[in-house]
């Protein structure tokens, strides 16, 4: 597991402005005219927060017209940007007006039209006829890729203009833009083909717990990061930082559930089949080989969870050890509509699972802890539950009230454990020889599936796939949220809190 971090003042600033964002999604009817300009500032104050220069609002031309909305520089290059949030998708008419006005700006000026309502069917035909375009078109998913931190703005704007240098236009879908260097196909694993690798593997097992290798990987592979299992119940998704790999777990085969650079945490797959994962600081959804963006801000290690209400959360801890910012978000219908929270819990987290209603285990070095969102955010020092090991620490939940955990320790020493959130007692189910622990995934009501590595002292990944039987029953989210009872009431809140 790799740590990603930001600071703290950074993402809670990402924070406040994609929470500005959704108060102006829910702008009140015949409010648009305020929307606007408000929208101008939201963008102006974005682009500063990502280290944007000479960034300005509302800059006038000479004799005090031509008001352009947002100007902004970077590197050599001046911008003139028009921002237009109205309710119709916009025509050529704003993209060749800029263009006018570019070109009464020294040669070098480019021109960006921003439309959160998109453009007419002709908009982008119509305003490259008879010239060298000189006024790139930006959409709703290019600023969302921006505001969520799936791209800063000074590489989306890049990638715009070098493809339509290349390919011409003034458009490039956001899909298109984030996927047009996609890679080879993925390496594959093969079936061990004997017991050699499982006398190597198995150093200890508890009564009824038994473990096998079922696959093992091919030369050529990434870093894995995370694994997450297909409801097909067959095909195991593998992240890794060039994208999501899909693996036939009967035959060993590959191939790309997600191509896309930056991809990290455990994936999640919707019941309408769409696939969603955290990439960069932003949470992406893939369907239909479109690309959408619905959450953002998380800029530490991150991952997505099942939660109480059906859509995902997500886990995120940022910032450094004794200014660290640790939160579970909601998500919500779109980019500005997440249901964030932020836990008052001084330790070094490393990840979380969803127990029952808004109650939450997160799992950390020396204490772990149980959070329940209905409560409180703090963590008090009741709540804590002595963690049985240390690092990075993929887990499952078994049921309400009991969690499982795998870590690996120096060397080739791999560990799974129970541990009761209720009693906080831990018991060892197994020890493997692995040199590292990448996810687990549960298969089905009694067993799971490990994915490790036993490179040795070889740099190169050499990942593991392992069946762990015997470690259920899992209790299911879907029967986790019928079986849930009421949540507390108001009086019992404030009597837990106080």
């Amino acid at each position: 597991m790799v740590r990603y971090s930001a600071s703290r003042e950074w993402t809670l600033g990402l924070h406040a402005l994609i929470a500005r964002y959704g108060q102006l999604a829910n702008a009140a009817r015949g409010a648009e005219h305020r929307r606007g300009q408000q929208f101008n500032t939201l963008v102006a104050d974005l682009l500063r927060h990502w280290g944007v220069d000479d960034v300005e609002v509302g800059v006038r031309g000479l004799d005090g017209v031509d008001e352009i909305d947002v100007t902004f520089r970077i590197g050599p290059t001046r911008y003139l940007l028009e921002a237009k949030w109205l309710a119709k998708p916009q025509s050529s008419d704003a993209i060749v007006k800029l263009a006018g006005r570019v070109r009464q700006r020294l040669r070098g000026t480019r021109g960006i039209v921003l439309s959160m309502s998109g453009y007419t069917r002709h908009a982008a035909k119509t305003a490259q006829i008879g010239q060298q375009p000189d006024v790139i078109m930006l959409d709703r998913s290019h600023f969302e890729a921006i505001l969520s931190g799936l791209l800063p703005p000074e590489d989306l704007i890049e990638e715009v203009i070098t493809n339509v240098a290349r390919h011409g236009g003034v458009h490039v879908p956001l899909t298109d833009l984030v996927l047009q260097r996609r890679p080879g196909p993925p390496p594959a694993f093969t079936i061990p083909p004997d017991e050699t690798v499982q006398d190597q593997l198995i150093r200890e097992m508890a009564g009824g717990v038994s473990a096998r290798a079922i696959l093992i990987g091919g030369p050529g592979w990434p870093e894995p990061e995370a694994l997450s299992i297909h409801p097909d119940r067959h095909t195991l998704l593998v992240t890794t930082g060039d994208g999501i790999v899909a693996v036939d777990i009967r035959h060993g085969t590959t191939q790309w559930a997600l191509p896309l650079p930056g991809c990290r945490g455990t994936a999640i797959v919707e019941p309408d089949g769409a696939l969603l994962t955290v990439c960069n600081n932003a949470v992406v959804r893939w369907q239909a080989e479109k690309l959408e963006v619905i959450g953002g801000g998380f800029t530490g290690n991150s991952s997505l969870l099942s939660g109480p209400d059906g859509p995902a959360w997500v886990f995120d801890n940022t910032g450094t050890m004794y200014d660290n910012l640790v939160s579970l978000t909601g998500l919500g219908a779109g980019l500005g509509a997440e249901d964030r929270h932020q836990i008052d819990f001084s330790a070094n987290v490393w990840n979380a699972t969803w127990l029952e209603r808004r109650r939450f285990f997160l799992a950390a070095d020396g204490h772990s802890a149980v959070v329940d969102l209905d409560v409180s955010n703090h963590v008090d020092r009741s709540a804590w539950v002595e963690s049985p090991q240390s690092g990075p620490r993929p887990l499952i939940t078994r049921d309400a009230k009991s969690i499982i955990t795998a870590a690996y320790d120096q060397g080739v020493r791999g560990s799974l454990y129970q541990t009761s959130t209720t009693s906080g007692r831990s018991a060892q189910l197994a020890h493997l020889t692995v040199n590292r622990v990448h996810g687990m995934a549960i298969r089905d009501d009694r067993d799971a599936y490990l994915l490790a590595d036993i490179r040795g002292n070889d740099p190169s990944p050499h990942p593991i796939v392992i069946s762990v039987a015997g470690m259920g029953p899992f209790v299911s989210p879907q029967t986790r949220r019928s079986l849930a009872g009421p949540a507390p009431s108001d009086d019992t809140r404030d009597r837990q809190s106080s």
